[in-house]
């Protein structure tokens, strides 16, 4: 990926806007020209490409850096003796064979759950369900801290391109839920400024705009994206782009079929300094739709899937080389 320059209801969105502190002055955007529309978006692997690895891990990071996909999309945690840990549920239930609230526990606790204990090749994403194939349980498939992802960035010179975009967790439904929205996004700058350069490497996003705001006053080189789903806010793209632009945001990312996102909400996103970077289109149909319109980023499940669809495919097996048996394996969804 090029270096990206630069909720419930209407009442919901307005709670946004209060909780977001001050509002932050746009910042400048040194480019000759509008960003353009793009026939062949980038790909961002949502999750690291959870469909072809467990989601979150050093597998699925190593499998689609392999696939050569310029972004890897991550979600972050923070435990209860303040590690960061990359997982995107408040808690373990769902993707590993542990129970409880990630924020309660300490890190000596869950730093061995099983990470693919619920992991289904194919799935778009882990449902944690008994009846399917789990061919990498009690494989030791961890959990990553920030730590560990972070060394893996820096000490691999080879690849000075791949971006990182990484979740701030915080949602008003879960139990890690901060209303400032500074514990998580401090602890995050902090670890990154620990790793020289890497501050270029990362793009940190929310749904959350408070947890955005703290990460531009820590550090205001580190780029922001700002996450909105219309079908649970009521909030399309147009206002997606006029509000990421208001605060300073440097990249709108609505759900990839929020009802007004077209060729006309690309142009305006381009027009106020942001690229547009829908998420998350896995069918066919809806990565051919995001070609169309011009993105800039599209994010999917599927990356291999993108890759093809965008005639970039490099015949590579997809799945995660761990796993094993990928013949035959479809690297789109089954419709």
């Amino acid at each position: 990926m090029r270096r990206m320059i630069v909720c419930a209801s209407v009442a919901f969105m307005a709670l946004l806007v209060a909780c977001s502190s001050p509002v932050t002055e746009p910042r400048s955007v040194e480019v000759a020209e509008p960003p353009q529309p793009r026939s062949n978006p980038y790909i961002s692997a949502h999750r690291a490409g959870a469909a072809y690895a467990p989601e979150n891990t050093m597998m699925a990071i190593r499998n689609v850096r392999r696939l050569g996909i310029e972004d890897i999309e991550l979600d972050i945690q923070l435990t209860a003796d303040n590690v960061l840990v990359f997982l995107h549920d408040d808690t373990l239930d769902r993707t590993t064979d542990c129970t409880g609230p990630v924020n309660a526990q300490l890190w000596a606790a869950i730093q061995n759950c099983d990470a693919a204990y619920w992991f289904t090749p194919g799935e778009p994403v882990t449902r944690g369900v008994e009846n399917g194939n789990h061919p990498l349980r009690g494989q030791n498939v961890l959990m990553p801290t920030a730590d560990e992802v972070f060394a893996y960035i820096q000490n691999n010179p080879e690849d000075t391109t791949t971006t990182y975009t990484i979740e701030v967790k915080n949602v008003p439904s879960e139990s890690n839920f901060d209303p400032s929205g500074t514990i998580v996004s401090t602890a995050l700058v902090n670890k990154i400024a620990e790793y020289p350069g890497l501050e270029d490497r990362i793009i940190v996003q929310s749904f959350w705009p408070a947890s955005l705001t703290t990460v531009q006053q820590l550090n205001p080189n580190l780029r922001t994206l700002f996450l909105v789903s219309e079908s649970v806010t009521q909030v399309n793209a147009q206002n997606t782009i006029t509000f990421a632009s208001t605060n300073g945001f440097d990249i709108a990312a609505p759900e990839h079929d929020t009802s007004d996102l077209n060729q006309a909400a690309v142009t305006a996103a381009h027009d106020a300094g942001l690229l547009l970077v829908p998420w998350t289109a896995d069918q066919i149909e809806d990565l051919d739709r995001m070609a169309e319109i011009g993105v800039d980023v599209v994010i999917t499940n599927f990356p291999a899937c993108a890759l093809i669809r965008y005639e970039r495919d490099n015949g590579l097996p997809v799945l995660a080389p761990e796993i094993g048996g990928d013949d035959g394996f479809d690297a789109c969804p089954d419709v």
